[in-house]
């Protein structure tokens, strides 16, 4: 199995790291880190998340902090199509 985060999923990481960023360097530093982390399990245990809101997809709460990574599981790659956070309203409507 191999890894692709999604371009959606790389803007959702870029400006989320940003914000944190503005607040605490090494929070910032830590978070990113925890992504890359959970990520990476699922190439290992890819059905470790709970299904998904959106057809097709499950959801990798990440550990200490209040994101989700929404992902795709396919046949041979596991796909990051978005990182949300636990309180946005998710999914738009027009996923639904």
């Amino acid at each position: 199995m191999r890894l692709v985060w999604a371009d959606e999923a790389k803007t959702d990481r870029f400006e989320l790291i940003g914000f944190v960023e503005t607040q605490s360097l090494i929070n910032a530093i830590e978070l990113d880190d925890r992504l890359d982390e959970a990520a990476e399990r699922l190439l290992s245990f890819p059905h470790s998340g709970r299904l998904g809101r959106v057809h097709g997809t499950r959801e990798l709460v990440i550990a200490d902090a209040p994101y989700i990574l929404v992902y795709a599981v396919e046949e041979r790659e596991v796909v990051i199509l978005r990182v949300i956070h636990g309180a946005q309203d998710w999914p738009p409507r027009d996923l639904t």
